[in-house]
């Protein structure tokens, strides 16, 4: 773990930058904490495993974790991807039952807590290049060929898009949520850049 670098994206600063300005700062750092955590999860399993760690990188939008390996099993991938939401509910427990023994820590860690689950949740969706997405190519590609398997997980992609996508414009006419709009757009570019992501390019993306 000593070797592994941290890497920040140009827009990562920006938007971190534009957070404060907004006064979001508060919910900026409890999310790069969250994303932090989470990408050391996977750090550690993948580390255990015998993989060589090459860096963290902060992105606009989440953060990746470079391998140095090029031989990855199914097994290996399921294990490393669901490592990062696995910290997420590690956290999201104990922070919940702290709740309970010092009730007004609540008051001072429920951002942390809902950082959590807005991550792990996230994460969970079958959809490349998140955790869920991985876990589902590898499960899928065990009893499918290579192009059966990209198919099935273009599809759920696609399917799972068009569902945001509806519950984007039907919100249009109640409380716009425009963060389904930009749901969907991921999951599409997810979809479309399969054979892309497909070749795990000892990356195990947040």
């Amino acid at each position: 773990m000593k070797n592994l670098k941290l890497r920040i994206h140009p827009l990562f600063l920006c938007f971190g930058i534009l957070t404060f300005l907004l006064g979001l700062g508060e919910i900026f750092i409890c999310y790069l904490i969250t994303v932090l955590l989470h990408e050391i999860g996977h750090a550690v399993v993948a580390k255990h495993l015998g993989y060589q760690l090459q860096q963290i990188s902060l992105l606009p939008f989440g953060a990746e974790l470079s391998l140095q390996n090029d031989d990855f099993t199914y097994k290996d991938e399921i294990k490393i991807a669901v490592a990062g939401p696995l910290v997420n509910l590690i956290l999201i427990i104990i922070f919940v039952a702290l709740w309970w023994i010092f009730p007004t820590t609540y008051y001072y860690t429920d951002l942390f807590v809902f950082s959590n689950f807005v991550t792990l949740i996230f994460n969970l969706l079958p959809i490349f290049p998140l955790d869920g997405g991985r876990v589902f190519r590898a499960i899928v590609s065990k009893y499918k060929d290579s192009k059966s398997t990209e198919k099935i997980v273009s599809i759920t992609a696609i399917s799972l898009s068009l569902i945001f996508f509806g519950i984007f414009i039907v919100s249009i006419f109640f409380n716009p949520l425009y963060s389904m709009a930009l749901v969907s757009i991921f999951m599409l570019t997810g979809a479309f850049n399969f054979n892309k992501n497909a070749v795990y390019k000892r990356m195990v993306f947040s």
